[in-house]
């Protein structure tokens, strides 16, 4: 009996849904195909503040996937020929599949640079917040003073520009000594700071960043006037997912309801990397973790035959964001609260998601 090969590129909240449930896939064989480890979006803010340890940001897949019985290959995907049913790892060799699902994620757009410019810092992939942690706190500690600016005023850079501010004073250093300028884009006809947000909400957290000597600015300073510019401009597919051969757009892989790619039924995406037909979905985490279940799903049903299932994404999604000192910003549609309560909850989410993963499965 020929046993079907699932083959899963990337470790995103989607894929470790589908490893924390291998034992439903058992008909089939599963290869995880992934050259580093999932960091948690969710705790990279606390990460870079020095509220958390590396470790406790970040899932390795090779005890995950040893503990659920899944081949785990410590590689890139470079190249893919449907037809064929094939992809072609980074060391050369070709791997056939049955079925094929994508989740690989997303990167940070970028600015133009000249080569005299300070340091830029994408906020993705995650690895890099932990490199620029080590660097600003290696020059602090050498007794440099610092000015750092955040391109972008959404929720990505109002969490670093308050992280950093968190790991100043755990250093020891004040805001003349540490210098955050958090850079929006305003318009004539909505605030720069995070302009989504219900307006009161905006001026709360408007104060809250002002407490925290935070400038708010429109105006990029000037290159020899910074010493890191850090990205958090929005983000857009990896080169992976533009190069690879598949219907794109702008947001992502093209795919259906049931999570396939336009015109490649044994194709699966899901996560940022994905841009489902008639929907514009922010990139929050929450969603791929609800893909998940529809994931597996879909799966069995095409080894079983059976009629998939469609995600029917929610309308709105909780966010919550750290802001440091034990604070928290907690947006839920047009509702919205701040303060120490949004922290502890939005810690208990993360530890929750994070805790459940490391578990060991039932014997």
């Amino acid at each position: 009996m020929i046993v079907p090969h699932i083959v899963l590129v990337g470790a995103g909240h989607a894929h470790l849904h589908l490893l924390d449930q291998a034992e439903k896939l058992r008909s089939a064989r599963l290869t995880l195909v992934e050259p580093g480890a999932f960091w948690y979006s969710g705790l990279a803010s606390s990460m870079l503040a020095g509220e958390v340890p590396p470790q406790d940001d970040r899932l390795d897949p090779v005890s995950l996937c040893r503990q659920r019985g899944v081949t785990l290959l410590r590689q890139r995907m470079v190249a893919l020929d449907d037809p064929a049913q094939t992809i072609t790892l980074g060391n050369g060799n070709n791997l056939r599949y049955d079925l094929l699902s994508l989740n690989l994620g997303s990167a940070s757009a970028s600015l133009p640079q000249s080569g005299e410019g300070p340091e830029q810092w994408p906020v993705k992939p995650v690895p890099q917040l932990l490199r620029l942690k080590r660097r600003i706190t290696r020059q602090l500690n050498q007794g440099q003073s610092l000015s750092v600016e955040v391109v972008g005023a959404g929720a990505s850079g109002v969490e670093i520009a308050c992280a950093l501010r968190t790991l100043g004073k755990r250093l020891g250093v004040n805001e003349r000594r540490l210098f955050i300028r958090l850079i929006h884009h305003a318009t004539e006809t909505s605030m720069g700071l995070m302009p989504e947000i219900p307006r009161n909400a905006q001026n709360w957290l408007t104060e809250r960043l002002a407490r925290r000597d935070i400038e708010i600015t429109g105006i990029r300073s000037s290159d020899q006037h910074v010493d890191h510019r850090i990205l958090a401009t929005g983000l857009r597919p990896t080169a992976t997912t533009l190069d690879i051969g598949l219907p794109v757009i702008n947001r992502g892989l093209r795919i259906h309801a049931d999570l396939t790619v336009i015109d490649h039924p044994r194709i699966f995406a899901t996560g940022d990397c994905a841009a489902m037909e008639g929907h514009v979905l922010p990139r929050l985490g929450v969603y791929g973790v609800r893909q998940g279940p529809i994931l597996l799903h879909n799966l069995l049903a095409k080894l079983q035959g059976s009629p998939p299932r469609h995600y029917q994404p929610q309308p709105r999604a909780l966010s919550i964001l750290n802001l440091g000192d034990g604070e928290g910003l907690a947006l839920y549609g047009r509702w919205w609260w701040g303060g120490r309560l949004a922290s502890l909850f939005k810690s208990h989410l993360d530890r929750r998601f994070l805790d459940h993963l490391r578990r060991s499965p039932p014997d």
